[in-house]
């Protein structure tokens, strides 16, 4: 038996306490998060200048990406372990933790295998403008060091969700980012025995705490024993080829968006560096808007997971009526505060006015997509809680690659140039939306019906 309890999230009597529970460390934990790139994209503006910003935000697409299918991985141990969970049944949970954790680190080490080998390619790719193409492979070459540690840090997270326990992961994420606040001005900007490293300082400061948390993570994990690993009948290849089938298509699922965000950058990389630095800007507050969608989204894959192992479906609903609601009324008060001060906001990155003037374009274009996102995430998450990936994997293919990528392009050769590829985020947001609802309600009705 595990020395951590898996909570009775089918049967409480409170779902809207026992989903709070897991939302709100998550959301918070998310939020911590995203301050990386925000704190590094602050500190860059205002030390250096808008090429230091450009030189992060071209790589920008590729570490979502790569944090994608970390995400992609760790949500199909999620899935799997929560049905355990809600099933009782606690030696396949183990096995399944075991079994991944093994899986996740042979993939990584390909993933920055060939990233490291084909940097300077990927970032050609994207169109990098030539006076920042040398900081900018750079900053992603080192950057690229710490995805062992992002792995480490998603899988336990993963688990520590699927029982119910969404708290370890954000006091960690914590401590990451104050080391990575106080490391950045330092490496940046040079100090004592430190020499000043520009571009490259951020992404030095960004592993180095990555590194802290995945270690501390480990410790705390082997001291407390929280679940058994590497146990030699661990190793189960039933729920390998489960949990392979689960990841490949989750990963997909949260890949198929940073796929079209590669392309996007492309588009937006060819209008010069004023237009790459104001969409490296929007991009970090566009990644805290979304946050209460990503974050409920994740919540309800574990309540779901529950339920539908639990097989009490009446309960899954509740939870997710709870969910949508909560989650649209954060994002809204969000996105109104976001259009109401984005002037300051934008300035506190750079003080240049022309780049600010682009970034106050994007929010106004855009802002209407965030509320479509919420119904996608939440309705997509139930159905990964449910193990529907797979139909979820053929919504984001043709929201975001079948209508944001053309649209995008064609938008952006008419007279709304980068204003265009803007529209196209709306879109694709309206269309992802409308699918994902009207499949929910069918696999909601297959499922009622079965029980």
């Amino acid at each position: 038996m595990n020395n951590i309890e898996s909570t009775n999230i089918a049967n409480a009597k409170s779902p809207g306490k026992e989903l709070f529970k897991l939302f709100v460390p998550i959301l918070f934990g998310f939020i911590i998060n995203n301050l990386y790139n925000v704190v590094d994209t602050l500190w860059l503006g205002n030390l250096v200048g808008k090429e230091a910003i450009a030189a992060v935000a071209v790589s920008y697409p590729v570490i979502i990406m790569v944090s994608a299918v970390a995400m992609g991985a760790s949500n199909a141990v999620t899935i799997l372990v929560s049905n355990f969970c809600g099933a009782e049944d606690d030696r396949s949970a183990n096995e399944t933790i075991s079994t991944a954790l093994i899986f996740i680190m042979g993939f990584c080490f390909v993933i920055v295998l060939l990233l490291e080998l084909f940097s300077y390619q990927i970032l050609t790719f994207l169109h990098t403008p030539l006076e920042i193409m040398p900081s900018a492979v750079s900053y992603f070459r080192v950057y690229v060091l710490g995805i062992f540690s992002v792995y480490i840090y998603y899988h336990f997270a993963a688990v520590l969700r699927a029982y119910g326990n969404s708290t370890i992961q954000m006091l960690f994420l914590v401590i990451a980012t104050i080391i990575n606040m106080i490391l950045d001005p330092l490496f940046i900007n040079g100090f004592l025995f430190i020499p000043r490293l520009g571009v490259v300082g951020a992404a030095w400061a960004t592993v180095l705490s990555q590194s802290v948390i995945a270690v501390a993570l480990i410790v705390v994990v082997w001291r407390k024993k929280l679940f058994i690993i590497f146990r030699k009948d661990s190793i189960n290849i039933k729920l390998f080829v489960e949990l392979l089938k689960l990841s490949m298509l989750s990963i997909v699922q949260q890949i198929v968006p940073s796929l079209s965000l590669l392309v996007v950058t492309y588009l937006v990389n060819s209008f010069g560096i004023v237009i790459t630095a104001a969409y490296g800007i929007a991009s970090k507050i566009d990644a805290i808007i979304i946050l209460p969608a990503m974050a409920m989204n994740i919540a309800l894959t574990t309540v779901c997971g529950h339920c539908y192992g639990a097989n009490n479906m009446k309960k899954s609903e509740k939870y997710i009526k709870i969910g949508t609601i909560s989650a649209l009324a954060i994002t809204i008060s969000i996105t109104i505060f976001i259009l109401l001060f984005i002037n300051p906001i934008a300035r506190a990155f750079i003080n240049d006015a022309v780049v600010i003037v682009v970034v106050k374009q994007y929010f106004y274009i855009i802002s209407v997509g965030y509320l479509l996102n919420v119904v996608t995430c939440t309705a997509l998450g139930a159905l990964n809680g449910y193990k529907k990936t797979f139909i979820n994997m053929i919504i984001f293919i043709v929201g975001y690659l079948a209508v944001r990528v053309p649209v995008a392009f064609i938008f952006s050769k008419t007279s709304l140039l980068e204003n265009g590829i803007w529209f196209a985020f709306t879109l694709s947001y309206l269309v992802t939306a409308f699918i994902s609802v009207i499949y929910y309600i069918y696999v909601a009705k297959g499922i009622k019906n079965l029980s």
